[in-house]
């Protein structure tokens, strides 16, 4: 707790907001990772005498970090240049900054690339900024519910890229490892679920889990959310539900018990963790929706945390939040004032104009190392579900592809050519994509316009016409998430040509 602003506030150890942006750099950062760059932290507080500091900031809690980044205190000016000379040899007009700046995220970055490494290195994807403070209150909360048997219900909302997937799965590695009860002695670990609507994710995870480990249960920890229609009340301690926004009224066209998967999973879980992204509800049938959320918990006298529980530090998209502005601004989600006065888009964002362009730039990107796939509205018909030999794309330049026949598609070599939509590619990350925008989306009377009747998926966009409004969000929304699913750039193909020249438009006119 410090004082600053005009207010006292908590805030994190200077230690750990240095060693935590080092490490961002030394696992992320392609000039740091390659070895061209030696990153060693420290904190300077040129305001905090030792005489006050010292109480608080060298408790022995804080020693791992304390360790990995000295402290140096207002008094201690000579010591601290010093430690600048035994680090800096010699100046280099910023050209190291430079380097720095202008360094890519890396493959390993990529959450589905790096799973082991999330759930089992302590360093790994360690909690940033704002995203230290939720994932404490999360943690916090869920064992304070399960030792008081409080039923609560975590709201946590945030942008594609902004970290939410890897908070759930460190926070299932941190629960179903336990923690020692200060007072008791006791090893206490909290079962705990993580859930998601679509299979993709799940599938990936559970599968990247067992080739890495012999241990039972791997496919116990992740469940689809149709898997608690039925459920006693409080029956399990702690359900994490990623991409909450997908969740649906009936669970399953399987399960034909099932009436509302929020209301379900609030039932089923003594504590729940929601996380969602509003913008990213891609069917009529989705109802993921913080309102939605509220009101069963309610219902179930559940106490309800959503207080500080925003993210909004950019992990994807060349870490640009600016690029989500500017493309919720083109695509008409919601208008973004004075994009121009924010500076240029640092990140790589074009339009090709033919299939066979986009494939070129896809594959370039390819012969470069990079991880780079394909996605598309789902403007053409499923022909290749479950048919050996059909195909579903014939555009020029891409040639006979198949799609989605996998859901491990994100994950797996052997389907690279293969063309994803949002179903495979929901809550993935690749270092550049390709985004083909179907019929469904054009540009007519200078602005963009929906055509939900040109869209072949009838579990998404089914019974359209009851609600047109909703069905032009829905596409728009698609296309959002399809086009935020790189780290480094999108490639764009628009089928109407007139959308492919607004979209250049506004890409020059945020470059310029």
């Amino acid at each position: 707790m410090v004082y600053t602003d005009f207010y006292r506030r908590d805030v994190l150890h200077p230690s750990y907001q240095a060693w935590s942006y080092a490490n961002y750099l030394r696992y992320f950062n392609s000039e740091v990772v390659d070895g061209q760059v030696l990153v060693t932290p420290c904190a300077y507080l040129y305001n905090f005498s030792r005489e006050t500091g010292s109480k608080v900031l060298d408790d022995p809690q804080y020693d791992y970090y304390t360790k990995k980044a000295k402290v140096f205190y207002y008094e201690d000016m000579e010591s601290f240049s010093d430690f600048i000379r035994d680090h800096i040899s010699k100046p280099d007009s910023q050209a190291t900054l430079k380097k720095i700046e202008s360094g890519k995220l890396t493959v390993s970055s990529s959450l589905q690339k790096s799973l082991k490494r999330v759930l089992h290195e302590k360093d790994f994807f360690a909690p940033m900024d704002r995203q230290v403070g939720i994932y404490q209150t999360l943690l916090k909360g869920i064992r304070d519910s399960f030792s008081k048997r409080i039923k609560r219900v975590f709201i946590v909302r945030g942008g594609p890229g902004t970290g939410k997937s890897v908070l759930a799965l460190k926070l299932l590695a941190e629960l179903t490892s336990g923690y020692e009860n200060k007072f008791t002695g006791n090893h206490i670990k909290i079962p705990t679920l993580y859930v998601t609507k679509t299979s993709a994710p799940r599938d990936i995870y559970s599968k990247e889990l067992k080739s890495l480990s012999k241990e039972v249960g791997v496919d116990y920890l992740f469940k689809g959310a149709s898997s608690f229609v039925g459920a006693e009340k409080n029956e399990y301690p702690a359900i994490l539900v990623d991409e909450a926004h997908r969740l649906t009224t009936r669970s399953s066209q399987y399960v034909k018990d099932g009436k509302n998967q929020v209301m379900e999973i609030i039932n089923a879980a003594l504590a729940s963790v929601f996380f969602i992204d509003e913008d990213q509800n891609v069917s009529m049938q989705d109802i993921g929706t913080i309102d939605e959320i509220e009101h069963w918990a309610n219902e179930y006298g559940a106490e309800i945390v959503t207080n500080g529980l925003v993210l909004s530090t950019q992990f994807r998209c060349s870490g640009s939040g600016l690029y989500i502005a500017w493309l919720d601004d083109v695509l008409g989600i919601r208008e973004s004032k004075n994009l121009n006065l924010l500076g240029k888009l640092p990140y790589d964002i074009s339009v090709a104009d033919t299939p066979e362009e986009l494939m070129k730039k896809i594959n370039q990107k390819r012969s470069e190392g990079r991880d780079a796939r394909i996605l598309a509205g789902y403007c053409w018909d499923w022909n290749s579900h479950n048919t050996k030999g059909k195909t579903d794309f014939s555009l020029e330049g891409v040639g006979e592809q198949r799609w989605n026949t996998d859901y491990s598609w994100a994950n797996n070599a052997k389907l690279v050519n293969e063309i994803g939509c949002v179903h495979t590619g929901q809550g993935m990350e690749f270092q550049y994509a390709g985004v083909i925008i179907g019929k469904d989306m054009i540009f007519r009377d200078g602005k963009i316009v929906t055509c939900p009747e040109e869209n072949h998926d009838k579990g998404a966009l089914g019974g359209w016409k009851k609600d047109p409004v909703r069905a032009d969000r829905i596409i728009r929304n698609i296309y959002r998430t399809l086009m935020t699913r790189g780290m480094d750039g999108c490639v764009v193909y628009c089928v109407d040509k007139a959308l492919g020249e607004f979209f250049k438009e506004r890409i020059k006119s945020i470059m310029s």
